[in-house]
C-alpha cells in the first residue's frame, strides 16, 4: 500500500510539472545541504552555481562580498580551511535558513574559548542562495572578549589586536537582521 501511495505521488508531481529535484532546489535547507556537500567534495565550480549572481556573503565582522570573484575565493578559502562541514541546530524559515557552526581555529585555541559558536542565515530564492550572513553571538563574543583582557600577551587575530576583532563583531552583531531570533539559552539580559 505505501508503494502504491508513493508511486501516486511521484505520478502526481510529474503531471504538474513539478519533479522532485525541483521541489528541492527550492527548499532552503535542501540548498545548504547541497551548498555543504559541495564544499565536503572541494567541488568549487558546483557550490558557486548555487549562488545567485548578485549574491551577498557578510562574514562574522561584518565585511561583505558582493562581487562574484570576491565570492568564489571565499567559498574557496572556507573549503580548504574548514575542519567540519557539520551543522547544528538548522531551521527552516519561509525562504530563510538559519544554522550554528562551530570554530575550532587556532586563535580560539590559543585563547581558550575554542570552539566558539557562530550563527548563520542564508535567504534563498528562485532556487538560488542570495544571502549568507554570519554573526557571531553576544555570549560568545563575552566569552572571547574576557579571554583577550586575561591574556598575559595581547593576542592578535588577522594582525589585528584581540580588542579590536572584538568591537568589529559585537558592532555587526549589533547591527545583523532585525528578524534574528534570540539566542537559545539567553537569560534574557539583552545589550
Amino acid at each position: 500500500m505505501r508503494t502504491c501511495a508513493l508511486w501516486l505521488t511521484l505520478a502526481f508531481l510529474a503531471t504538474n510539472g513539478i519533479g522532485v529535484a525541483t521541489c528541492a532546489e527550492h527548499d532552503a535547507p535542501a540548498l545548504l545541504g547541497a551548498l555543504m556537500e559541495a564544499e565536503r567534495r572541494t567541488d568549487l565550480d558546483g557550490a558557486m552555481t548555487l549562488f545567485a549572481d548578485d549574491a551577498v556573503i557578510t562574514n562574522a565582522t561584518g565585511w561583505r562580498l558582493t562581487k562574484r570573484d570576491e565570492l568564489r575565493w571565499f567559498i574557496n578559502t572556507e573549503i580548504w580551511l574548514r575542519d567540519n562541514f557539520d551543522l547544528d541546530e538548522v531551521e527552516a524559515h519561509g525562504n530563510w535558513v538559519t544554522w550554528i557552526e562551530k570554530a575550532g581555529g587556532t586563535f580560539y585555541q590559543d585563547i581558550g574559548v575554542a570552539p566558539v559558536r557562530y550563527a548563520f542565515e542564508a535567504e534563498v530564492k528562485n532556487g538560488q542562495l542570495t544571502s549568507i550572513v554570519s554573526y557571531i553571538p553576544i555570549r560568545e563574543i563575552r566569552r572571547i572578549a574576557t579571554a583577550c583582557k586575561a591574556a598575559k600577551i595581547t593576542p592578535h587575530i588577522h594582525n589585528r589586536p584581540c580588542t579590536e576583532f572584538v568591537k568589529l563583531i559585537e558592532a555587526h552583531t549589533n547591527g545583523v537582521n532585525t528578524h534574528a531570533q534570540p539566542e537559545l539559552d539567553d537569560p534574557g539580559d539583552h545589550d
